[in-house]
């Protein structure tokens, strides 16, 4: 027993000797030990990638998007009816997270889907959200909701073999696309309208992105009541103008 508490009286010993030198080094040599910062939002984008690409490798993950919506002009001549479903049965599948800016302050997020905009449409207290946190959000939502046609970041999917959507012979005019450069990897901008470069030596591919519409504050939030239309001497909805419009281009104005 004795030799024993030596021995281990000896090992202490040396080690508490070592660690004297070791902090003496340190400071003689002004070496301080490299912390890790962890950051919540890279977590939170890492968990979403793992779980988009699970669901990249299934064939079909659109049960919930109605069949009429890919044929373009059944889904036109629907938006142009004020009391087409479409609108209230996407604005009431609503997600609600914590996301996190890229200081890492977390900002309580609600994300829906805007059929008329064909964009994620979020309220938040806060609107200085990434594009890339966003994007995270919006791979849970179609995964929550079985809608992964209506997402659209092309080099998410690239990067995971996996094509576009076929909405995009529908939702995708020439007038509407929205591209980003592969050298913009830290893109903030969510409304960016990014116009390809007319260089004849430009090989750098551009790609589609996801569209993302602030909605407001959560105070504000009341996307469940779809707003009545006073119907009592005409159906017609118009602009300053007087032009009559179709219910489309009434609610775009309403942006």
């Amino acid at each position: 027993m004795t030799i024993n508490k030596v021995i281990l009286f000896f090992y202490l010993y040396t080690f508490m000797l070592f660690k004297k030198m070791y902090k003496k080094v340190q400071n003689m040599f002004f070496l301080t030990p490299i912390i890790q910062k962890h950051s919540k939002l890279k977590d939170y984008i890492h968990i979403q990638n793992e779980m988009f690409i699970k669901l990249c490798s299934q064939e079909s993950y659109s049960s919930n998007i109605n069949e009429t919506i890919y044929d373009k002009d059944t889904y036109n001549e629907l938006l142009k009816d004020s009391n087409n479903t479409l609108e209230p049965y996407w604005k009431s599948n609503i997600l609600m997270d914590t996301l996190y800016r890229d200081d890492d302050v977390p900002v309580l997020t609600v994300m829906y889907y805007d059929i008329y905009k064909q964009g994620f449409g979020y309220i938040a207290d806060d609107n200085k959200l990434s594009y890339k946190a966003l994007n995270a959000m919006a791979m849970k939502y179609v995964k929550t909701f079985h809608c992964m046609d209506f997402y659209f970041d092309e080099k998410s999917l690239t990067n995971n073999n996996k094509e576009l959507p076929l909405l995009k012979s529908v939702f995708l005019d020439d007038d509407k696309k929205e591209k980003t450069n592969t050298t913009d990897t830290n893109n903030d901008d969510v409304f960016a309208k990014l116009k390809p470069k007319n260089t004849v030596n430009n090989k750098e591919k551009n790609y589609l992105k996801n569209k993302f519409i602030y909605c407001g504050k959560l105070l504000d939030f009341n996307l469940l009541k779809k707003p009545k239309i006073n119907t009592t001497y005409n159906n017609d909805f118009k602009n300053i103008f007087g032009e009559v419009l179709s219910y489309k281009d009434y609610k775009n104005m309403k942006y």
